[in-house]
């Protein structure tokens, strides 16, 4: 479960306090959200891997679960490429 959603989850708590979370469960938490995110090192695996010590076979065995977003945004990369890009015609 990614941590915002582990808060959202159990916000209505009182004073704020969370449940416990294991050790697996941050853990895969900080690889699944490393690798979701976008800037110099998040979303590269092989860093993501050197960090948690494990090799990439493992980490997309236990952590490639792709978002749909994460989805939608490799495609428009992608064709973001290799497409000419165009202007959009005005209406008259």
């Amino acid at each position: 479960m990614e941590v915002d959603s582990y808060i959202k989850k159990h916000r209505s708590h009182p004073f704020g306090i969370l449940p416990e979370m294991t050790l697996y469960g941050g853990r895969h938490s900080f690889a699944s959200n490393t690798l979701e995110e976008r800037g110099e090192d998040g979303g590269n695996i092989k860093v993501v891997s050197e960090i948690m010590g494990n090799s990439i076979e493992v980490m997309l065995r236990h952590y490639a679960h792709l978002s749909p977003t994460m989805h939608k945004e490799a495609i428009r990369n992608y064709t973001s490429k290799i497409l000419p890009k165009t202007e959009t015609s005005k209406k008259h």
